[in-house]
């Protein structure tokens, strides 16, 4: 076969990743094994199934074990024995292939393209993508009455049960597939011609790397671009310093921190990373520090928690996407130089945490004291989402709320700064400066293949839901140890912090 919808759409992104894409398929210096491209399939299937349902009495062409020809074959045979609905229905036209979701086929013998995507609102990406299968199906002398888009409903809240209906919304994209039909045709017979050519086309770095989706060659095409690059600028909390920008940096020819001649042209906040880059130095505000350190109390209690996100709502009160909260950890520090109590929460089986994760907080925390987070949007963003669905916590948890303190602060506002930190100012990056003895923790965890990120973590409790209780034994210990550690690795920070400020 000669372009399938996949690879029309990155052809749409980069003649560079369309040739590899075809050519270097498999090939893992190219293309890396992705764990959260892996996930992003599962959860396009779950929703793909879930939507067939409104379309029930259908009948699927079968992905394993047929050829192409055969799927095409099959649909053509659905077609003609009446079949209101097929799932999967393959066709071809000059090469370029589709599989449409779900295609109704009408009493008329018109056709309805019913195109299912597990994201919550319309990408201009999907409109080329339902445009390719309305060019298809049309030059194929079908006549298609409508092209839908059918995604989830971001404002559905569930009930006790599962509403489709009100999950899903459609979009109506049949207009801007019938504009697009000539760009379709020219698009194919130019991305044709590149798949033909001996060699991958040059094709410099730019927006298309990230846009629509990063890409999945990433790794491969930037492979060239060494720490130091005018990529690792950073921004301030607030004021971003836009891609396009770096990029325009790095086409004029300046590609490297080092070769910016005259600092003075960028906002105070990068020229502090860009003095200290060029100075291999760290630059310290020490009253803004100390300012910030007479902001706490003690005791002090250091939060964090590990959410996970699922495209389907699976219990009562939550929405798409929603940061459901399974497991925080918790490092009291008295401020008298004990050695920090540490609590902890974490179900031991896959279940809704909500309530028992907000009831055992509540019982953790006081009223009234001071506590820490890092990025800690996000931790108040968990707590206001559990205050809205359990009344009866509510003024304790908006407590916990309003109490808290995000020791992100000093290193975000660049009162710290630290050249080997690139520009970041994650915990992930300031940790190591200020807490290099938390780095042997992290790295023993890597080694002996444990959960070691957050990554990691945010895929680990809801695949409890699948493991026996050995495995979620081992795999809880894992997260405990892993929470655990970001939670020591702030007491830690904040001590390095105050250590400098003496």
């Amino acid at each position: 076969m000669g372009i399938s919808k996949s690879l029309y759409i990155n052809g749409m992104q980069c003649p560079k990743l369309l040739w590899l894409s075809k050519h270097r398929k498999g090939d893992e210096s190219v293309f890396a094994p992705d764990a959260s491209l892996e996930a992003v399939f599962e959860r396009g299937n779950e929703v793909g199934d879930l939507a067939c349902e409104l379309f029930k009495g259908g009948e699927r062409i079968e992905w394993e074990g047929t050829s192409f020809d055969e799927k095409i074959a099959g649909t053509k045979e659905l077609i003609e024995r009446g079949v209101r609905y097929i799932y999967e229905a393959t066709f071809s036209f000059g090469g370029a292939l589709i599989m449409v979701d779900i295609l109704e086929v009408c009493a008329d013998g018109s056709l309805v393209i019913n195109e299912v995507k597990s994201s919550t609102s319309v990408s201009p990406v999907y409109m080329d993508d339902t445009a390719f299968q309305y060019f298809v199906l049309t030059s194929l002398g079908y006549n298609v009455k409508a092209v839908n888009l059918i995604h989830l409903n971001s404002e559905y809240v569930r009930g006790d049960e599962l509403d489709l209906k009100a999950l899903f919304a459609s979009e109506d994209l049949t207009e801007n597939a019938k504009e697009q039909f000539n760009n379709v045709r020219e698009n194919i017979a130019h991305f044709e011609r590149i798949l033909e050519l001996p060699n991958e086309p040059e094709c410099d770095i730019d927006m298309h790397c990230y846009e629509p989706y990063t890409c999945g060659a990433f790794e491969y095409c930037w492979a060239g671009v060494a720490q130091g690059s005018v990529f690792d600028i950073g921004s301030k909390l607030g004021v971003r310093f836009y891609k396009k920008d770096k990029f325009a940096l790095w086409h004029s020819g300046v590609r490297y921190i080092d070769e910016i001649t005259d600092i003075s042209a960028f906002p105070s906040y990068q020229q502090i990373q860009l003095k200290a880059h060029k100075e291999k130095s760290r630059i310290l505000n020490a009253n803004a520090v100390r300012e910030f350190l007479a902001t706490l109390s003690y005791p002090l209690y250091h939060l964090d928690f590990e959410t996970f996100q699922s495209a389907v709502p699976l219990w009562r009160g939550a929405k798409p996407y929603e940061q459901t909260p399974f497991e925080y950890s918790l490092h009291i520090d008295k401020g008298d130089g004990s050695k920090p109590e540490h609590k902890e929460f974490l179900p031991t089986e896959f279940c809704d945490p909500r309530r028992a994760l907000a009831l055992s907080l509540v019982r953790d925390i006081p009223k009234g004291v001071c506590s820490l987070a890092y990025n800690a949007q996000f931790e108040k963003g968990v707590l206001k989402r559990l205050a809205e669905l359990f009344p009866d916590l509510s003024e304790h948890l908006m407590d916990i709320h309003d109490n808290m303190k995000d020791l992100m602060e000093p290193f975000a506002k660049r009162d710290f700064y630290d050249w080997r930190q690139n520009g970041s100012y994650s915990i992930k990056k300031i940790q190591p400066i200020l807490a290099p003895s938390i780095d042997d923790g992290y790295k023993a965890m890597a080694s002996r293949g444990e959960i070691s990120n957050g990554g990691e973590a945010m895929n680990a409790f809801p695949a409890f839901a699948t493991m026996s209780s050995e495995q979620i034994a081992k795999k809880r210990k894992e997260l405990l140890a892993y929470c655990g550690l970001d939670t020591l690795a702030m007491v830690k920070v904040l001590e390095g912090l105050k250590e400098l400020v003496k």
